[in-house]
């Protein structure tokens, strides 16, 4: 049996994969108001069937003005994955 990836474990946003209910407390750190704003980032996602990194894409453009400070910080992550999947699909053409 193989073992359960990371994402099998804490789900694609590092939580328990839960969709939280959108009247929760800005307040609260389990429910940022940049998770229960708008559309949900992970059904966006899912209903695209796109992949890990991809989604990483979109959930770190989605949030980079609401996160942090400095929104830079979630756009560099963002380039990392997509700069994987530059990669990834690079090799691919050779």
């Amino acid at each position: 049996m193989s073992k359960p990836s990371r994402m099998d474990i804490i789900g694609q946003n590092g939580n328990d994969g839960l969709h939280y209910d959108k009247s929760a407390d800005e307040s609260d750190n389990i429910n940022p108001s940049y998770y229960t704003k708008g559309i949900s980032t992970d059904e966006y996602i899912d209903s695209h069937n796109m992949s890990y990194r991809a989604g990483c894409c979109i959930k770190y453009i989605t949030r980079h003005l609401d996160k942090n400070e400095d929104p830079v910080e979630d756009l560099k992550k963002c380039r990392w994955y997509l700069d994987q999947m530059i990669k990834k699909y690079s090799s691919k053409d050779k």
